[in-house]
C-alpha cells in the first residue's frame, strides 16, 4: 500500500513538472533589453538667428517605461530622438508637446501628439517595436513627429515703412501745392486788377485835361 503510495506520489510529481517547469522558464527567461527611439524635428523658420527649442516628452502611465530624458533641446531645422529602454512586450503610450519659451519673436507650434509604442516578441524571442502618432483632436495621421514654428517682429520692416511714408507725404504735399498755386494766382489777379484800375485812372485824368 505504501509502495502505491510513493507511486502514485512519483507520477504527480513527473506531471506536475511538465507544466510547471515551461511556466517557470518563461519566467526567468530575461529579454534582451530593446532601446525604441521615437524621433522628432524642428522645421526650419526665416530668421537670421538661430533658435533652440524644447521638446517635453509624457508617459501616459506611470507603470510604463520611463524615457532616459524627458526633454530634448532641438536646434532649428534638425532632428532629436527620445530613446526608451523597453525590458518587456507591451503597448505604452506617450504625449510629446513643445514648451514655449519667452522669446517675444516666436509663435510657437502647439500641436500635441500621442505616440503609440508597440513592442512584440520575434520567434527568436526578442523584443521588437514599431510606432504610431497621431495628432490630439485629428483622425488623420502624421507622416512624422515635427513642429514648424513661426517669427514675426514687432518692428515693422522697412519695405513696410517706405509705402506708408510716401503716402503720408502726398497727402501733405498735394494741398500745400494748391494753396500756393492759389495764393500765387489770387496776388496775380489783384495785381493785373491794379493795373487795369491805374490804367483806368490815367486814362481818365488824361480825358479830364
Amino acid at each position: 500500500m505504501r509502495s502505491l503510495h510513493i507511486y502514485f506520489s512519483f507520477v504527480f510529481f513527473c506531471i506536475l513538472s511538465l507544466y510547471v517547469y515551461p511556466q517557470w522558464k518563461i519566467c526567468a527567461e530575461s529579454f534582451r533589453t530593446l532601446e525604441a527611439e521615437i524621433p522628432v524635428s524642428c522645421l526650419p523658420i526665416e530668421t537670421e538667428e538661430t533658435h533652440i527649442y524644447e521638446i517635453v516628452i509624457e508617459p501616459e502611465n506611470e507603470i510604463f517605461p520611463v524615457p532616459k530624458s524627458d526633454v530634448l533641446e532641438i536646434k532649428e531645422d534638425d532632428t532629436g530622438k527620445f530613446k526608451i529602454d523597453i525590458h518587456e512586450p507591451g503597448t505604452f503610450v506617450y504625449q510629446i508637446y513643445q514648451k514655449p519659451d519667452n522669446e517675444g519673436n516666436i509663435k510657437y507650434d502647439d500641436t500635441l501628439y500621442i505616440v503609440t509604442v508597440f513592442v512584440e516578441t520575434t520567434p527568436e524571442n526578442d523584443l521588437h517595436y514599431a510606432i504610431s502618432a497621431k495628432i490630439k483632436g485629428k483622425d488623420t495621421k502624421p507622416d512624422n513627429i515635427s513642429f514648424q514654428n513661426s517669427a514675426f517682429s514687432e518692428i515693422i520692416p522697412a519695405s513696410d515703412q517706405n509705402p506708408v511714408i510716401r503716402t503720408v507725404l502726398t497727402k501733405d504735399t498735394i494741398p500745400l501745392r494748391t494753396i500756393r498755386t492759389a495764393i500765387a494766382s489770387a496776388i496775380i489777379m489783384l495785381i493785373a486788377l491794379l493795373f487795369r484800375k491805374r490804367t483806368a485812372e490815367d486814362e481818365n485824368h488824361h480825358d479830364d485835361k
